[in-house]
């Protein structure tokens, strides 16, 4: 296998290689100025950290972590989230996947990251757990709300022409909105927990996704339109109505044509707990992959806003 594949690191150069490779793997066309956005991780102490498998000069298969910032009891630790795990329809079942991912955690050992964690679906799961000797101990408990409106959000994802005029109507929408700029106020996690730190960089980045933050009923929240209306995290603020947060956040999402609202968080967060009134279903499996960092990786304290596609 390896005469058939030439083995690069991902790179600036490298990254419009992929935008095929996207389309053939996941059937998403993004831009190359997403793919660069979504890339730009040095500010967090590493880039680039993964590799590309050419075959005939196309790129037909990748495997990459994106680094960032984690915090547990005030020590700031480098860690990277596993994302964009891809292999062209035509190169699947040769060992790619495994033989990357095992480049890419020791290119991450390099980089003096010190745990990898991701959200594997049902299809990649075998290979992270089996191949790979990922843990996984716990899923995050999600939470659904549907909304009786046209669903304009789920049009705009299936039709390029749509597309312009609903972000145009969107962004009129939120203008009736406080946006807001700058770090978001973590949820406050249990003790001992690690969690992503919430500084102004890492809400910066995140915005390649779409995502916005915003405040209703007193809450900062964090949220994104994808086909449905996305809670990234909300601030914890005792005291306040959730029960009318709730209800604007169902008066946002009619309005803008979702008709879904989600949330997700890790079981035994606050909004776990204070979301309890609602239904709770089974969420992303939550694994991880230790390099050595000696920490209770079990304790991850995680939201929607966390998931690379966030």
């Amino acid at each position: 296998m390896a005469a058939e594949y030439e083995i690069v690191r991902v790179s600036n150069e490298s990254l419009r290689d992929l935008i095929p490779l996207y389309r053939d793997a996941f059937n998403k066309i993004y831009s190359l100025e997403y793919v660069l956005k979504k890339f730009d991780t040095l500010k967090f102490g590493a880039e680039y950290i993964g590799y590309i498998a050419y075959h005939e000069k196309k790129a037909v298969a990748c495997y990459v972590v994106f680094p960032c910032l984690m915090e547990c009891n005030g020590q700031e630790i480098l860690a990277a989230q596993s994302g964009d795990t891809m292999t062209h329809q035509s190169h699947r079942r040769k060992g790619l996947f495994v033989l990357l991912a095992k480049k890419t955690f020791e290119l991450a050992r390099q980089e003096r990251i010190k745990f990898l964690f991701g959200f594997p679906n049902d299809s990649s799961y075998q290979g992270f757990t089996k191949n790979l000797s990922w843990t996984h101990e716990d899923n995050m408990r999600l939470y659904k709300i549907k909304i009786n409106t046209l669903p304009l959000a789920k049009l705009a994802l299936k039709s390029s022409m749509f597309e312009p005029l609903y972000r145009f109507y969107l962004k009129g929408v939120l203008r009736s909105y406080k946006l807001t700029q700058g770090a978001f106020p973590f949820s406050t996690a249990p003790q001992g927990s690690i969690q992503i730190k919430y500084n102004a960089d890492y809400t910066k980045y995140k915005k390649y996704g779409g995502s916005f933050i915003f405040k209703v009923a007193g809450y900062t929240i964090w949220a994104k339109i994808n086909g449905v209306l996305m809670i990234g995290d909300i601030e914890q603020k005792e005291g306040n109505d959730v029960l009318k947060m709730v209800k604007e956040l169902k008066r946002l999402a009619f309005i803008t044509g979702c008709t879904q609202i989600t949330f997700s968080f890790t079981k035994g967060t606050y909004w776990d707990k204070s979301l309890s009134f609602l239904t709770p279903e089974e969420g992303f499996k939550v694994a991880y992959y230790d390099l050595g960092s000696a920490l209770p990786l079990s304790k991850l304290s995680l939201s929607l806003s966390a998931l690379d596609t966030f």
